[in-house]
């Protein structure tokens, strides 16, 4: 009878540990500075895709500017699905443990860097 219980419940009891919720990816490269009352966060999320993070202390302050980015040596080509209302920012380099956009963003410290 113990066996019973034991193979009726153990599925149930194994089914109610194991979470549906999804696990969140680390991104391939992020990069953050802090900004003049807000900061800035740059990730490549996978092979293909980035995005820009430009937040103030504000929520109404914040924009996000997702595109698609191509890695060619240590310079990465920006295209944006929404263009920020700088210029400049199509090109980022990666040196050392530094995003150096030119022209815009300045610099940003990069923090992970996954890229293979």
């Amino acid at each position: 009878m113990r066996i019973f219980y034991l193979l009726i419940f153990l599925p149930i009891l194994l089914s109610s540990c194991v979470s549906d919720k999804p696990t969140k990816t680390e991104p391939l490269l992020k990069a953050t500075r802090e900004a003049p009352l807000g900061w800035v966060v740059f990730k490549l999320i996978d092979e293909r895709n980035f995005e820009l993070q430009n937040n103030g202390i504000r929520s109404e302050n914040s924009n996000t500017y997702p595109g698609t980015y191509l890695l060619k040596n240590d310079t990465l080509n920006l295209t944006y699905s929404i263009q920020p209302e700088w210029a400049g920012c199509e090109q980022a380099v990666i040196v050392d443990k530094s995003l150096l956009f030119e022209g815009c963003l300045g610099s940003l410290r990069i923090g992970v860097n996954n890229i293979k």
